[in-house]
């Protein structure tokens, strides 16, 4: 919470897949009503019944992720997603975000601004053994 306090900007939003208070701690609107409470995301028949959110889970993450976060803040392990839920969410990590703080099991992601720095800030790939 300080961290964030600290490094984010007044206009930035967020996605938390964990920590609920943190939109009424940092003043933040979340993204979705879905995400009101961080698991009801996974929960088609819930999500059916909330205004503007897609029937799908993986549809409302994507939706969601489409409004492109400044901060996705996320648990190395959620327990509500399945593997697509896992799979959308880290690609778009991997796609547009770097690392910007861990705190025990979570990370806190930072949206890369610029198209022009994505691949300079990406972790290189190591190599595989035996190549140089």
């Amino acid at each position: 919470n300080q961290y964030l306090q600290k490094n984010m900007a007044a206009q930035d939003t967020i996605y938390t897949t964990d920590h609920k208070p943190l939109y009424w701690l940092l003043n933040k609107q979340p993204l979705s009503i879905a995400v009101l409470h961080p698991s009801n995301i996974s929960k088609p028949f819930m999500l059916q019944f909330m205004p503007g959110a897609e029937p799908k889970p993986v549809d409302e993450l994507q939706r969601l992720l489409a409004q492109e976060p400044d901060w996705i803040i996320r648990k190395d392990k959620i327990w509500y997603f399945d593997q697509r839920l896992e799979n959308t969410l880290q690609s778009k990590i991997t796609e547009d975000y770097q690392l910007s703080f861990r705190y025990k099991d979570n990370s806190v992601y930072k949206r890369i601004q610029t198209e022009a720095l994505k691949p300079l800030l990406r972790p290189k790939p190591k190599p595989e053994l035996g190549e140089k």
